[in-house]
Protein backbone atom coordinates (compact mmCIF):
# COMPACT_ATOMS: atom_id res chain seq x y z
CA UNK A 1 0.00 0.00 0.00
CA UNK A 2 2.02 3.45 -0.80
CA UNK A 3 0.94 6.24 1.31
CA UNK A 4 -1.25 8.36 -0.51
CA UNK A 5 -4.00 5.27 -0.36
CA UNK A 6 -6.27 4.98 3.20
CA UNK A 7 -6.51 1.21 3.99
CA UNK A 8 -10.72 2.60 4.80
CA UNK A 9 -11.65 3.84 1.41
CA UNK A 10 -10.65 2.81 -1.87
CA UNK A 11 -8.75 4.70 -4.22
CA UNK A 12 -10.99 7.16 -6.19
CA UNK A 13 -10.53 5.44 -9.77
CA UNK A 14 -12.12 2.46 -8.35
CA UNK A 15 -15.20 3.23 -6.23
CA UNK A 16 -17.96 2.82 -8.45
CA UNK A 17 -20.80 5.00 -10.13
CA UNK A 18 -23.49 3.17 -7.63
CA UNK A 19 -21.14 4.30 -4.53
CA UNK A 20 -20.85 7.92 -5.86
CA UNK A 21 -24.39 8.77 -6.03
CA UNK A 22 -25.19 7.03 -2.78
CA UNK A 23 -22.47 9.45 -1.37
CA UNK A 24 -23.61 12.98 -3.12
CA UNK A 25 -27.85 11.36 -1.88
CA UNK A 26 -26.68 10.94 1.94
CA UNK A 27 -25.27 14.49 1.89
CA UNK A 28 -28.78 15.69 0.34
CA UNK A 29 -31.30 15.43 -2.21
CA UNK A 30 -31.15 15.80 -5.77
CA UNK A 31 -32.59 15.63 -9.12
CA UNK A 32 -32.37 12.69 -11.63
CA UNK A 33 -30.68 15.87 -13.83
CA UNK A 34 -28.31 16.78 -11.56
CA UNK A 35 -27.05 13.44 -10.00
CA UNK A 36 -26.25 12.44 -13.46
CA UNK A 37 -24.52 15.63 -14.44
CA UNK A 38 -22.46 15.45 -11.12
CA UNK A 39 -21.90 11.27 -12.14
CA UNK A 40 -20.84 12.28 -15.87
CA UNK A 41 -18.59 14.85 -14.43
CA UNK A 42 -16.40 12.44 -12.31
CA UNK A 43 -15.84 10.62 -15.73
CA UNK A 44 -18.29 7.62 -15.11
CA UNK A 45 -19.18 5.98 -18.47
CA UNK A 46 -22.86 7.30 -19.78
CA UNK A 47 -24.00 3.56 -19.93
CA UNK A 48 -22.92 2.48 -15.86
CA UNK A 49 -24.11 6.31 -14.86
CA UNK A 50 -27.84 5.47 -16.92
CA UNK A 51 -27.82 1.87 -14.69
CA UNK A 52 -27.52 3.45 -11.70
CA UNK A 53 -30.02 6.51 -12.21
CA UNK A 54 -32.51 3.85 -12.77
CA UNK A 55 -31.63 1.35 -10.01
CA UNK A 56 -31.56 4.35 -7.73
CA UNK A 57 -35.30 5.26 -9.26
CA UNK A 58 -36.30 1.68 -9.05
CA UNK A 59 -35.68 1.59 -5.08
CA UNK A 60 -37.28 4.66 -4.67
CA UNK A 61 -33.36 6.37 -3.73
CA UNK A 62 -34.19 9.43 -6.37
CA UNK A 63 -37.88 10.72 -7.26
CA UNK A 64 -38.14 14.01 -8.58
CA UNK A 65 -41.36 14.56 -7.70
CA UNK A 66 -40.50 14.29 -3.86
CA UNK A 67 -37.21 16.57 -4.50
CA UNK A 68 -39.52 19.19 -6.15
CA UNK A 69 -41.89 19.14 -3.21
CA UNK A 70 -39.14 19.37 -0.29
CA UNK A 71 -37.47 22.11 -2.73
CA UNK A 72 -40.42 24.39 -2.91
CA UNK A 73 -40.95 23.94 0.94
CA UNK A 74 -37.51 25.37 1.71
CA UNK A 75 -37.55 27.89 -0.66
CA UNK A 76 -41.46 29.31 -0.39
CA UNK A 77 -40.99 28.67 3.73
CA UNK A 78 -37.95 30.91 4.27
CA UNK A 79 -39.61 33.63 1.98
CA UNK A 80 -35.74 33.49 -0.19
CA UNK A 81 -37.96 32.70 -3.66
CA UNK A 82 -40.93 33.65 -5.13
CA UNK A 83 -43.27 30.74 -6.74
CA UNK A 84 -42.17 31.99 -10.22
CA UNK A 85 -38.63 31.77 -9.50
CA UNK A 86 -38.70 28.25 -7.92
CA UNK A 87 -40.24 26.85 -10.75
CA UNK A 88 -37.24 28.56 -12.98
CA UNK A 89 -34.92 27.11 -10.91
CA UNK A 90 -36.30 23.43 -10.63
CA UNK A 91 -36.92 23.71 -14.44
CA UNK A 92 -33.31 24.20 -14.53
CA UNK A 93 -32.70 21.35 -12.21
CA UNK A 94 -35.03 18.76 -14.98
CA UNK A 95 -37.90 19.04 -13.43
CA UNK A 96 -41.33 18.46 -15.18
CA UNK A 97 -43.61 21.22 -15.07
CA UNK A 98 -46.55 19.82 -14.23
CA UNK A 99 -44.43 18.22 -11.18
CA UNK A 100 -43.44 21.59 -10.81
CA UNK A 101 -46.87 23.23 -10.63
CA UNK A 102 -47.92 19.79 -8.02
CA UNK A 103 -45.44 20.55 -5.82
CA UNK A 104 -45.80 24.54 -5.95
CA UNK A 105 -49.75 24.06 -5.27
CA UNK A 106 -49.04 20.71 -2.49
CA UNK A 107 -46.54 23.33 -0.76
CA UNK A 108 -48.96 26.23 -0.77
CA UNK A 109 -51.79 23.97 0.33
CA UNK A 110 -50.02 21.87 3.20
CA UNK A 111 -48.25 24.37 4.29
CA UNK A 112 -50.55 27.69 4.31
CA UNK A 113 -48.23 29.32 2.82
CA UNK A 114 -49.60 33.06 1.20
CA UNK A 115 -46.82 34.21 -1.33
CA UNK A 116 -47.81 37.57 -1.19
CA UNK A 117 -47.80 37.38 2.30
CA UNK A 118 -44.01 36.51 1.99
CA UNK A 119 -43.60 39.33 -0.06
CA UNK A 120 -44.70 41.67 2.16
CA UNK A 121 -42.49 39.84 5.28
CA UNK A 122 -39.53 40.38 3.43
CA UNK A 123 -39.94 43.30 2.46
CA UNK A 124 -40.68 45.02 5.45
CA UNK A 125 -37.48 42.86 6.95
CA UNK A 126 -35.09 43.80 4.35
CA UNK A 127 -36.46 47.79 4.65
CA UNK A 128 -35.94 47.81 8.03
CA UNK A 129 -32.41 46.41 7.63
CA UNK A 130 -31.50 49.46 5.60
CA UNK A 131 -32.27 52.18 7.95
CA UNK A 132 -29.53 54.14 6.99
CA UNK A 133 -30.34 54.84 3.35
CA UNK A 134 -32.49 57.88 2.03
CA UNK A 135 -35.60 57.20 1.34
CA UNK A 136 -34.96 56.95 -2.64
CA UNK A 137 -32.01 54.59 -2.60
CA UNK A 138 -34.12 52.46 0.08
CA UNK A 139 -36.54 51.68 -2.55
CA UNK A 140 -34.69 51.18 -5.41
CA UNK A 141 -32.50 48.61 -3.56
CA UNK A 142 -35.79 47.03 -2.44
CA UNK A 143 -37.14 47.12 -5.26
CA UNK A 144 -34.03 45.34 -6.89
CA UNK A 145 -34.15 42.66 -4.37
CA UNK A 146 -37.94 41.66 -4.73
CA UNK A 147 -37.26 41.73 -8.31
CA UNK A 148 -34.25 39.59 -8.03
CA UNK A 149 -36.36 36.75 -5.85
CA UNK A 150 -38.55 36.79 -8.49
CA UNK A 151 -41.80 38.31 -7.37
CA UNK A 152 -44.12 40.00 -9.87
CA UNK A 153 -43.21 43.42 -10.75
CA UNK A 154 -46.87 44.93 -10.43
CA UNK A 155 -46.60 43.28 -7.03
CA UNK A 156 -42.99 44.45 -6.25
CA UNK A 157 -44.48 48.21 -6.99
CA UNK A 158 -47.41 48.17 -4.51
CA UNK A 159 -45.75 46.62 -1.61
CA UNK A 160 -42.05 48.87 -1.98
CA UNK A 161 -44.64 52.17 -2.34
CA UNK A 162 -46.95 51.08 0.63
CA UNK A 163 -43.61 50.29 2.97
CA UNK A 164 -41.98 53.65 1.99
CA UNK A 165 -44.35 56.06 2.25
CA UNK A 166 -43.63 58.20 5.29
Amino acid sequence: MSDNESPVSPPKKSRSAFTRALDLLSIRAHSVKDLRTKLIQRDFPVGEVDAVIERLLENGLLNDTSYAQSYVRGKLSSGRASPRKISQDLARKGIAKDEIASALEKVVEEEGIDPREALEALAAKKLNQMKGDDSLAAKRKLFAFLARRGYDLSDVQEVVGRLTKR
